[in-house]
């Protein structure tokens, strides 16, 4: 599919939202990713493909994008991605992915590291416009003050009861101990993990210490970064 670029957002600390329009109408669900394909020049060894999670709900009516651009030793990719005027138009392809709620009658405990917030930005925006949102606690470890979507959440958890936030900021860490304290507090939760690949696998290992089982918990990895 193609999209356009019709948006940018400067978010709190280095992270930044692009906003794009579809060429075609398109429907996904919260919490899912697409690939966006970038060809540039001088490309790393990454390439010129990246994963994203989509940020936006599909309620907003466009699809966006949130990841951090660092200013010292940005990838290739997200030069050309921080460069890109407006209006210009990128391949993508299709939204897939299961980091989605299926059942909004659970207690969820959401699991957040740095920019693996986004996922869960969509899932808790797309829930407050429906007005259905579920029992959920979300654990929000970041490494600044300057926390992306804090004042938005804050907002939402204001008009819904259900939606308890922690955040959690460096140095202090989200451990077995908070975990543990947090899924004793809540009845039958279903745990959902998203953030850098060491610290997914990390929380894996951890809550099956814990005990939680496997079916109750999912995950969503972002590479590249380093753990929280």
């Amino acid at each position: 599919m193609k999209l356009t670029l019709i948006g940018t957002k400067q978010l709190e600390g280095d992270v930044r939202t692009f906003v794009f329009a579809s060429d075609t109408p398109r429907t996904w669900v919260a919490g899912q990713f697409l690939r966006i394909i970038l060809p540039h020049d001088d490309e790393d060894d990454r390439g010129h493909k990246r994963w994203f999670t989509i940020s936006a709900a599909p309620s907003d009516g466009h699809m966006a994008i949130s990841t951090r651009i660092v200013s010292e030793h940005p990838s290739s990719f997200k030069q050309a991605l921080a460069s890109l005027p407006l209006g210009t138009t990128v391949e993508a392809e299709e939204p897939e992915g299961d980091f989605i709620l299926e059942d909004k009658n659970r207690n969820y405990i959401f699991v957040a590291g740095g920019i693996g917030i986004t996922p869960f930005h969509s899932i808790i925006r797309e829930a407050a416009f429906q007005k259905e949102m579920p029992k959920i606690t979300l654990l929000y470890a970041y490494g600044t003050a300057d926390v992306a979507f804090k004042q938005e959440l804050e907002d939402i958890k204001e008009k819904f009861p259900n939606l308890r936030i922690e955040y959690i900021l460096s140095p202090a860490r989200i451990d077995k101990d908070l975990l543990q304290k947090t899924i004793a507090s809540i009845g039958n939760p279903f745990v959902y993990v998203s953030g850098p690949e060491p610290m997914v696998e990390a929380f894996e290992k951890t809550l099956a210490e814990i005990g939680l089982a496997k079916d109750s918990i999912k995950t969503d990895f972002f590479p590249g970064y380093e753990a929280f």
